[in-house]
């Protein structure tokens, strides 16, 4: 069963690590002499102090049970130390706590481990990247880490998984992902199960066919991969017409769960990324209208109030690329989109984004629709003919025609 995940995702502005704490560290490790396994992990309810997986236990949690810090006392934290992991884009990782260290991941791919009591650094494995640093291309983020056997995981933005000595820092081994479009790479924290590494592919900014990968814990050999769309002859792939199915995303790009009894792991497939065709060029993809002619506009074009003056500058790059990928389109989806207090917002995007020879058609789709096509209409280029439609999020074949004759 293949599923789909929309969801507002926590960004982190801040660009150093910071650890709030109530009193000093005094959990106990109860096993500081095993080396974290998935075995541990699958017991991980014995051990709260620690933080072994992204989620913290297989459930999925995202939860600790630790009842130290309360409603009652939680204005009494002070920040006790502050470790700066540099680079760009602030923290999206989360954090792994095993035996009193702290491993942590910058967006840049750098590793570090910490003392988590003092703040006091450890090693620092500093990832080369493969690729040179495209602006052209979405800014992808990383979400964490995977430990067990002695050893850290990372997947990378280049495609690669590798393995760090969990004590020294050193790299043990760096494998490239096997990827014949080569265009994606890894932005969420591996998952270990039993003796394998899972990961997925990067969201679906990019073409590409969406897949889980698992590599031996030990060696980085690759040992099976499952692709999220079937080729030609397999169950479901009648429901992807021509060579669609080559580049039609089901990114896998954040970490799934693994039920120990059952013996199973549980992924997400997300975006889907309609091909290219001819010059439509896909974006984000939000909703379910899906046809090759289609662009998404994202939500996250919307403006939110009281934003910083350096939220604001790294906003208008992502703007930017985003009118960049507009003027090759025929048709654009708003979805999710409501004017207060975002008509200013629109109009700038109209202006600059959508005034382009190859424009026809704008579909809006919200429970606002005629609001917000009206305003649309109001803001188009009065020299166009471009038809305005809106849809019910909830009933999409359904399609209430607001077009304005235009024309000089």
């Amino acid at each position: 069963m293949r599923r789909r995940l929309i969801g507002k995702e926590l960004n982190y502005a801040a660009t150093a690590l910071a650890v709030f704490l109530y009193i000093s560290y005094c959990g106990t490790p109860s096993v500081a002499a095993q080396e974290p396994t998935a075995n541990r992990i699958e017991h991980a309810d014995k051990e709260p102090q620690n933080w072994l997986t992204f989620y913290g236990n297989y459930r999925a949690w995202s939860y600790s049970p630790l009842d130290q810090i309360s409603r009652a006392n939680v204005k009494q934290l002070v920040p006790v130390w502050a470790f700066p992991t540099g680079g760009q884009n602030g923290l999206e990782a989360a954090p792994l706590v095993v035996d009193g260290v702290l491993y942590i991941e910058n967006h840049q791919n750098h590793v570090f481990a910490v003392d988590a009591t003092t703040g006091r650094p450890l090693w620092e494995y500093p990832y080369q990247s493969s690729r040179k640093a495209d602006p052209s291309q979405p800014a992808l983020g990383t979400r964490g880490l995977a430990i067990g056997y002695g050893l850290v995981y990372m997947g990378t933005k280049d495609n690669h998984v590798v393995a760090i000595d969990a004590k020294s820092g050193k790299e043990v081994w760096n494998v490239e992902v096997p990827d014949t479009t080569q265009c994606c790479g890894i932005t969420g924290a591996p998952l270990l199960v039993k003796d394998k590494v899972i990961t997925g592919i990067v969201d679906g900014e990019l073409a590409h066919r969406g897949y889980l990968s698992a590599f031996d814990a030990k060696t980085g050999k690759m040992v099976w991969r499952f692709y999220t769309i079937p080729a030609p002859g397999e169950p479901g792939s009648e429901t992807w017409p021509g060579d669609s199915w080559k580049t039609g995303g089901g990114s896998t790009w954040f970490t799934g769960s693994y039920d120990p009894e059952l013996n199973l792991i549980y992924w997400v497939s997300q975006i889907l990324n309609k091909p290219m065709v001819g010059t439509i060029r896909p974006l984000h993809i939000h909703g379910s209208i899906a046809h090759e002619e289609t662009l998404y506009l994202p939500t996250e074009m919307t403006k939110e109030p009281y934003r910083t003056h350096e939220e604001e500058q790294q906003i208008g790059g992502l703007h930017g690329s985003i009118w960049q990928g507009l003027e090759g389109a025929h048709r654009v989806i708003v979805y999710g989109l409501s004017l207060s207090p975002l008509d200013a917002e629109l109009g700038q995007t109209l202006a600059a984004g959508w005034n382009n020879k190859n424009l026809e058609e704008i579909s809006v789709v919200c429970p606002d629709h005629e609001v917000v096509s009206h305003r649309v209409n109001l803001l188009l280029d009065p020299r166009r003919d471009v038809i305005v439609k809106g849809y019910e999020p909830q009933a999409l074949e359904k399609a209430v025609d607001y077009s304005v004759r235009r024309g000089s």
